[in-house]
């Protein structure tokens, strides 16, 4: 994803919710199923990306983005440059609430 880091993450038509982490973290493959379930429930929305980046891997090439564990989650809206540190509970319905408080755009979900 580094270097489609500017063409997907920072499109400024969609909101994006990107999730960094590393490959051998235990955490990260725990959270991995509901991130998953997340992108599944909110895949009806065409103006919201739901990323992930292997931060180990990759150099993250915004200044916004700060990751000091893993897995860690950064949320920008639609038409904006910054992004926003998420610091909420990890779970599906609480993930998926926030994408529908804090998108600029109406977020559509499946399975309701």
């Amino acid at each position: 994803m580094g270097h489609t880091f500017e063409e997907i993450v920072m499109n400024q038509d969609k909101d994006v919710l990107i999730q960094f982490y590393a490959p051998w973290c235990g955490f990260c493959k725990s959270f991995a199923p509901k991130y998953t379930q997340v992108a599944e429930k909110v895949s009806a929305s065409k103006h919201l990306t739901i990323a992930k980046m292997d931060a180990v891997s990759n150099d993250i090439p915004n200044s916004d983005i700060h990751v000091s564990g893993y897995p860690e989650l950064y949320f920008r809206r639609a038409g904006e440059k910054k992004f926003a540190h998420v610091q909420i509970e990890r779970e599906v319905r609480t993930l998926v609430k926030y994408l529908k408080q804090q998108s600029r755009h109406p977020v559509k979900t499946m399975f309701e």
